[in-house]
């Protein structure tokens, strides 16, 4: 019958191999030994679970608790995957309308530009790419934005003008 630690050892190799990992690299990953890594592997008893097994834990991309999960006759936990990049971007617009914050998390960004109106307000243009434009596509949107970019220095000719005329 294995023990507990062994099933540890156990575990983690299985993980390690599975993600074609080697010891060297699941160290360094850990940053711990490649000999920690091996006599953990091979089942080397510890007092308690320590900072270190819980840097293997989380390198190996189980969740925490899961070294004695298995300790305690359990399987380990898959940490929770971390917010995709666009998820992410998305929460970090929060407060703007969700059309908007959809579209600026989407694509890629290829030029911005403030523009300052009035004493204390400004305009933001950001040119986007869209999801998977080519080199080609991105060099056409850019090639216009030059082109309509010269209109927006005379959005304050224009607002200047119609309030002296009144």
């Amino acid at each position: 019958m294995e023990t507990p630690w062994a099933r540890v050892g156990t575990a983690l190799r299985a993980a390690r191999k599975a993600q074609e990992l080697t010891q060297a690299e699941l160290a360094a990953r850990a940053d711990v030994s490649a000999g920690t890594i091996r006599a953990i592997e091979r089942g080397q008893e510890f007092q308690k679970v320590t900072p270190t097994l819980r840097a293997v834990e989380a390198a190996i991309g189980w969740a925490e608790g899961s070294v004695q999960a298995i300790l305690d006759g359990g399987e380990p936990t898959p940490a929770p995957a971390p917010e995709t990049t666009q998820a992410a971007a998305v929460a970090s617009l929060e407060g703007l309308p969700y059309r908007i914050a959809q579209a600026l998390a989407d694509g890629t960004a290829l030029d911005t530009r403030l523009k300052t109106i009035g004493s204390g307000g400004e305009i933001v243009i950001i040119v986007k790419g869209r999801e998977g434009a080519t080199d080609e596509e991105k060099r056409a949107i850019l090639r216009e934005w030059e082109r309509q970019e010269g209109h927006l220095d005379r959005l304050g000719e224009v607002a200047d003008d119609s309030s002296d005329n009144q």
